[in-house]
This record gives structure tokens, C-alpha cells and sequence, in this order.
């Protein structure tokens, strides 16, 4: 996308879902760094990024319902055995990821797969990954909120959210060069007593224009400058961690 997106307003319809992809993966960053997940991408986002690499944008609608079936389906094939859902065992990470999920209401989604959880046995957890600039009523049934902030301020609901229904918020920082200290995050950690202690700081993947200027390709040297200017910021200060896209590492999505 690349900041190239249209901004999209925030749709209230949980049997219109707009949903780019869904697939299997080893969730790479954050807290839960290293569990099996399936990620449900949303389509559409109310923020243009510049930094923004991910496809989000050729989306098609979906019912809760359908949608939770799909989900179930490749939760199956890939963590069951011959694809029977009642062979899954223990805990399945469903990450709602985008553009913005937010944007969208994913509750009777969120439902219908904690109801077949119960039906085969397994546990459901579920995480949003958003940027923190829209809350809504049904982000109450989520066990947990990555926040990568991408607005000089959160949400305000947010510190309301998380203390009325004990949900854990994460934040996660990509940061550039330009990051130097605590004090260069903006919207700032400080003050944020809702807030998991641990604060996840990311070097941005950057890109740029190919020698024909048709695409975009990785710039190597700027990634690396990003990738030490995190470690840097983690070295001086013990409420940070370093978040890097593992599954990029190992050759997943």
C-alpha cells in the first residue's frame, strides 16, 4: 500500500465482513511470538501509512458465520489430524489482523468460533493487532490488544476497555532512526498504567523505489540502520523489547 490506500470509514455490519485473506501461520511478533495461529486479515483501513507493505485493499465480503466456518476449516487441516477439528488439541491463536480490523464489527465472528471451540474441545484465544485509533463494544469478548500506534494519540476508550474487562494491551513501536530515546514515542508510554508492563519496539521493514521505479523492493541498508536503532533503544532502556517478524525468517506469512 505504501500510503497509496483509500481511508476507509468504520462499517458496523458483522454479516459483511470485508476479509482479504485468511491462512495459517506461527504468529512472529509479540506476545505471543512463537504459537500456532490463523491469521484473519480485514480489508480496508481508516489510516494511509507510508511504511505499510501488506495487500488489504482486494478484499471480499463474508457472514460471520461463513467466515467462522473457513476459519475452522483451515484451523483443521493445518492443527487437526486429517482434518477433523475434534483432533485439535490445547490453544489456537486467532489473530485479527489488516488494515484495520477495527473498522469492522467482528463479534458474531469471534462467537461462532469460541462456539465451536467449545464444541471440539480446544481453546480459542483471540488478538487484535490495531493501530489504537477505533474502539467498539465487541473488542470486549478479545483476550488480548496489540496496539502499534500509528496516531499522536490512543483511543481514549481504551483505558476504559481494558480495566472493565481485564483485557491485556500490548504496545508495539516500529521505529526508524529517527527514534533515538523513551521520550521520541509518540503518542508516549508514560502515563499509560493500563498498559502491559513490556513495551515491544520493531525496526520499520523499509522500502524503496526499484531501479525502473515500477515496484518496491526492500532497502537493505536502511532496514539495517532501523534494525540497530531498536536495539539501541532496547540496550538503554529494561521496559523495552526487541520484536522482530520471525515468520518472515522461517519463510511463512
Amino acid at each position: 500500500m505504501f500510503g497509496k490506500n483509500k481511508q476507509l470509514p468504520v462499517v458496523n455490519e458483522p454479516n459483511n465482513l470485508q476479509i482479504q485473506e485468511v491462512f495459517p501461520t506461527i504468529q512472529g511478533e509479540g506476545p505471543h511470538v512463537g504459537m500456532r495461529a490463523v491469521f484473519i486479515r480485514a480489508g480496508g483501513c481508516n489510516l494511509a501509512c507510508h511504511f505499510c507493505d501488506t495487500e488489504f485493499e482486494s478484499y471480499k465480503p463474508w457472514t460471520a458465520l461463513d467466515l467462522a466456518k473457513h476459519t475452522m476449516k483451515i484451523a483443521a487441516d493445518t492443527f487437526g489430524s486429517d482434518g477433523d477439528p475434534i483432533t485439535i488439541v490445547g490453544r489456537v491463536l486467532f489473530v485479527l489482523t489488516g488494515g484495520e480490523p477495527a473498522r469492522q464489527n467482528f463479534g458474531a465472528f469471534i462467537d461462532a468460533i469460541r462456539e465451536l471451540s467449545i464444541r471440539y474441545e480446544f481453546t480459542a484465544y483471540f488478538q487484535i493487532e490495531t493501530s489504537g485509533t477505533l474502539v467498539s463494544g465487541w473488542m470486549r469478548k478479545l483476550d488480548s490488544i496489540v496496539v502499534s500506534p500509528k496516531a499522536p494519540k490512543l483511543h481514549p476508550k481504551f483505558k476504559e476497555l481494558c480495566a472493565l474487562m481485564s483485557i491485556q494491551l500490548y504496545l508495539k513501536y516500529v521505529v526508524d532512526t529517527s527514534i533515538k530515546s523513551f521520550l521520541d514515542l509518540s503518542p508516549s508510554p508514560i502515563g499509560m498504567s493500563f498498559v502491559h508492563y513490556d513495551i515491544y519496539i520493531q525496526p520499520i521493514e523499509a522500502y524503496m523505489k526499484s531501479d525502473d521505479g515500477d515496484k518496491m523492493v526492500r532497502d537493505s541498508v536502511a532496514c539495517e540502520a532501523n534494525l540497530r536503532a531498536a536495539i539501541n533503544l532496547v540496550n538503554h532502556d529494561g521496559r523495552f523489547r526487541l520484536c522482530l517478524q520471525t515468520h518472515k525468517m522461517i519463510g511463512l506469512p
